[in-house]
This record gives structure tokens, C-alpha cells and sequence, in this order.
């Protein structure tokens, strides 16, 4: 709090950031090209279905990229960027992502869930059932997010022969307070033909 109780944001007197970094960019013409590999491997056993998947084996993208300063001058508060290097070779890599899953078909019912873990140990989980009910579809689901918060997703579906439409309505934390937020997802399927 600054002085007479003004909020130091919104006071009268400047905040000074002293803002400066080295920033690496490249445009259009300098486009990267890269390789990687995904591996999986599934087991299925009557209704039983485990899978283990790895993805971005060694990932890499080269680039030419621009590199340059740039800085916000304290006396003045303008923006400047200086240029220090045109088409200097850089190398992008793209972290391992190692998921397994699981699905059971019991009765009605088909009950799913996987375990994704990402850079820096991050683990996310989801666990989600489904039952269909003639043409129409019910599903519920739990996940576990990056933040470690419990988030909570439901749905519901309709099939019109080889055609369907899917709602859902689904919590998430993606949003820079972490605030428990509402998202509507809307989708069309399409059915393969019934093999006979």
C-alpha cells in the first residue's frame, strides 16, 4: 500500500519494472522442421483393455532464429529491441510424455481411466464411465489436475444412426486466479458401418 492508503498499481507515482530480456524469435521464412518418435503397446484380454504409450521420443526441432535484447528504457518508458545475431542455429526439444490407460467393459457399462505424466513429474489422472441407454449416452468422469484440484465432468449423448451428438459440461482451474471455472463442450460423432 503507498502512501495516504493508494494502491502502489494505481497511485500517482509510476511503477518502474525495469523491464529488459534476451528474446530468441523466428518469422515465416524461418521455419523449423523436426522429427520424434511416439511408441505404444495395448493388451487386450476379453473385456479388459491396457494400454502403456510413450510420446515424443527424442523430439527435436531446428530452427534459425533472430536474437536480440530488448529492454524498457526507466527515464522515458519506451520500448527499444536491438538485433544481435540474424539466422543463428537453435534446437527446440520437445519433453517425454509417458501415459497408461485402462478400459473395462462390464454389462452396460464401460468404465475408463489413464495416468499421463508430463515434464517436471507432473501427473494428471482421469477416470470416467459411460452407459448407453438405446440411442441415448450418459457419462461422468473425474480428473485430477496439474494444480493437484480435483476437477468434475459430465455429459450426455445421442445417436441418429451413423450420426451423434455429444454434450458435456466440465470444471477446470485454467485461469490465472486458479478459480474453479465452467466449460460447455458441443461435438458431432460420426459412426462407422456396423460390421456384420
Amino acid at each position: 500500500v503507498g502512501r495516504g492508503g493508494d494502491d502502489t498499481l494505481f497511485a500517482t507515482n509510476p511503477v518502474d519494472i525495469r523491464y529488459s530480456g534476451f528474446l530468441r524469435d523466428a518469422g515465416v521464412s524461418n521455419a523449423g522442421y523436426g522429427y520424434g518418435l511416439d511408441a505404444g503397446v495395448v493388451w487386450v484380454h476379453d473385456q479388459l483393455e491396457l494400454g502403456l504409450g510413450i510420446n515424443d521420443i527424442g523430439t527435436r526441432i531446428d530452427w534459425h532464429v533472430r536474437e536480440s535484447y530488448a529492454s524498457v528504457d526507466s527515464s522515458t518508458g519506451e520500448f527499444s529491441r536491438t538485433t544481435i545475431r540474424e539466422g543463428v542455429p537453435y534446437t527446440s526439444r520437445v519433453p517425454v510424455t509417458v501415459v497408461a490407460n485402462a478400459a473395462l467393459h462390464t454389462g452396460r457399462w464401460l468404465l475408463a481411466g489413464d495416468v499421463t505424466s508430463t515434464v517436471n513429474r507432473v501427473v494428471l489422472v482421469h477416470a470416467g464411465a459411460e452407459t448407453w441407454t438405446g440411442p441415448v449416452a450418459l457419462r461422468g468422469g473425474l480428473s485430477l489436475d496439474a494444480l493437484n484440484q480435483m476437477q468434475i465432468s459430465t455429459g450426455a449423448g445421442m445417436r441418429f444412426g451413423r450420426l451423434g451428438l455429444d454434450m458435456a459440461l466440465a470444471t477446470n482451474s485454467r485461469n490465472v486466479s486458479h478459480e474453479r471455472a465452467l466449460e460447455l463442450g458441443v461435438g458431432l460423432a460420426f459412426y462407422p458401418p456396423e460390421v456384420k
